[in-house]
C-alpha cells in the first residue's frame, strides 16, 4: 500500500506539469457529406497556398514548382500562371482590393504582382525565404522569413520600413481587422503580439507543446487562433494575452486556421486529409469535409464566408461550400 500511494502522488506531482486539453470531443463527431464544389489541380506538386481574390472569383494557388496559377474557379479555367520563383513558393495573397497578388517562395524573394501585368511590380529581397505573409493598410505588407525575422514593407521603398527579430524561424502572422496588432509564430512554440506601426512586442502567448504553423484573428479582432505540431486548437484573447480554450483538433499536425468573415466560426486544415469547422467558443466540431488524399497545407475562405477553399500535398485545390 505505501508502494501504491507513492506513487498514485508521484502520478499527481507529474499531472501538474503535462499539458491540459478540454475534453471536447473533436475526432468522433459528424462528418459531412458534401461533395467539393470544385477541383483545381496544380499537375506540378504540392500547393502549399491558397488565396481568394475578395472581389472576384479568382483564386490564387502557390505551387511547389515555383508557379502560381489564378483560376476562374467556377469555370475551372486558369487564366494565368506565374513564372513566381525558383523553388517552392510558401505563400500567394491577395491585396484587400483585389488589385496587387504578394508571392513569397525559396528563394528569399518577395514580389508584389499588379494584375493587369505578367511581371513584378516590386521585388523585395531577404536572405532567408518568407513564409508568413499579411497586407496592412495603405499596401504596406507584413512578412515573417525562416531566419526568424518580421519586416514590413510599402510598395514606396526599397528597404524594409521597420524590422524585428525572434528566435527560431517564423511560418505564419496575422494580422488584426483594425491593423493595430500582428501576431507572429513558428518553430519557437510561442506565439508573439507587436504593435503593427512600430514593430515593438506586446504579449508572448505561451502553451503549444510544438511548432505553430497557423494563426489567425476573428474579424471583430479581439480573439487569435492558433495550431500546429501538437494537433490541438487554441482560442486567445490577444488584449491580454488570456487562452479562453483549447481542445484537440486533428489527429496529426494542424498546417493552416482561418476564422470565417461572415459566421465567425473557424476552419482547420492538416496532416490527416480533413477540412474541419469548429464553433471557436465551444470547441463544437461543426462539419467535416473530406477528399484530399493527404495533408491539408492551406485553408482560405472567399470575402463573404460563403466558400472555402483548401490545397495541400495531393497537388489540388478543393472549393467547399460553407453553410
Amino acid at each position: 500500500s505505501a508502494i501504491g500511494a507513492g506513487l498514485l502522488a508521484l502520478g499527481l506531482f507529474a499531472g501538474m506539469f503535462l499539458p491540459r486539453f478540454s475534453t471536447t470531443p473533436a475526432i468522433s463527431v459528424p462528418v459531412s457529406a458534401a461533395e467539393p464544389l470544385a477541383v483545381l489541380p496544380a499537375n506540378s506538386g504540392s500547393i502549399w497556398s491558397v488565396s481568394f481574390d475578395p472581389t472576384s472569383d479568382m483564386l490564387a494557388m502557390a505551387v511547389e514548382d515555383g508557379t502560381v496559377r489564378v483560376w476562374d474557379w467556377p469555370k475551372k479555367t486558369i487564366q494565368e500562371t506565374l513564372d513566381a520563383h525558383r523553388g517552392t513558393v510558401w505563400v500567394s495573397k491577395f491585396s484587400p482590393d483585389g488589385k496587387l497578388l504578394a508571392t513569397a517562395g525559396d528563394d528569399g524573394l518577395l514580389k508584389i504582382w499588379n494584375r493587369s501585368k505578367q511581371e513584378p511590380l516590386k521585388i523585395f529581397e531577404r536572405p532567408n525565404a518568407v513564409r508568413g505573409l499579411a497586407f496592412g493598410n495603405e499596401e504596406r505588407l507584413f512578412a515573417g522569413d525562416r531566419g526568424g525575422g518580421l519586416h514590413v514593407w510599402s510598395m514606396d521603398a526599397s528597404e524594409p520600413l521597420l524590422t524585428a527579430q525572434q528566435p527560431g524561424a517564423v511560418y505564419a502572422v496575422a494580422l488584426s481587422a483594425d491593423g493595430k496588432t500582428l501576431a507572429s509564430a513558428g518553430s519557437e512554440k510561442t506565439i508573439r503580439l507587436w504593435n503593427a506601426d512600430t514593430l515593438t512586442q506586446r504579449l508572448p502567448l505561451e502553451g503549444h507543446a510544438g511548432p505553430v504553423y497557423g494563426l489567425s484573428f476573428n474579424p471583430g479582432g479581439d480573439r487569435l487562433a492558433s495550431a500546429g505540431w501538437d494537433g490541438t486548437i487554441r482560442i486567445w484573447d490577444p488584449s491580454i494575452g488570456k487562452l479562453l480554450h483549447s481542445w484537440k483538433g486533428q489527429s496529426g499536425d494542424i498546417w493552416s486556421v482561418a476564422f470565417s468573415p461572415k459566421s465567425g466560426n473557424l476552419a482547420t486544415g492538416g496532416t490527416d486529409g480533413s477540412v474541419r469547422i469548429w464553433n471557436p467558443s465551444t470547441g463544437k466540431l461543426l462539419a467535416t469535409y473530406l477528399g484530399h488524399k493527404t495533408t491539408v497545407h492551406s485553408i482560405a475562405f472567399n470575402g463573404d464566408g460563403s466558400l472555402l477553399a483548401s490545397g495541400g500535398r495531393d497537388g489540388a485545390v478543393r472549393i467547399w461550400k460553407v453553410d
